[in-house]
């Protein structure tokens, strides 16, 4: 079961829900504003209680929302191992205990939605995420 958190331009409204082949359960609506979003729903709830939601149909196809970051306001975004083979190479990562590492909450999208950086930053992988941030620090500073 893939949860997703979403906006419907046409409504002007946030929900969350369940994904399905061709669109999205809409599970926030159904539950009203006792879980206004994923975010309190998982700290009220369980997912065993979205069992009853699972086979319904869809409620709205792709088109008519645009999908926001699966938590919009998340506290702490601590991430768990290495995304890519070359970054265990790259550090020779011989350790049995996973990476940690953090994201912050200025950094997520959802699903299709477009990834912002500055006009002057090179084309770069994530990885190279903090370099680009850095660089872009020192091209700005203020003159002493």
């Amino acid at each position: 079961m893939q949860l997703y958190s979403f906006y419907l331009p046409d409504q002007g409204m946030k929900s969350f829900g369940i994904l399905k082949e061709n669109g999205v359960v809409d599970v926030g609506s159904r539950l009203g504003a006792q879980c206004p979003d994923l975010k309190i729903f998982l700290q009220r709830s369980s997912l065993a209680n979205l069992a009853a939601f699972r086979e319904m149909p869809a409620d709205y196809v792709f088109n008519a929302l645009r999908f926001l970051p699966v938590i919009e306001n998340p506290g702490k975004v601590f991430c768990i191992g290495m995304n890519y083979t070359d970054k265990h190479k790259e550090f020779a990562e011989t350790q049995e205990a996973p990476t940690l590492f953090i994201h912050f909450a200025d950094s997520l999208t959802g699903h299709e939605q477009p990834l912002m950086k500055p006009e002057y930053s090179p084309p770069a992988s994530s990885s190279a995420r903090h370099t680009l941030y850095r660089r872009s620090a020192e091209r700005h500073q203020c003159p002493k």
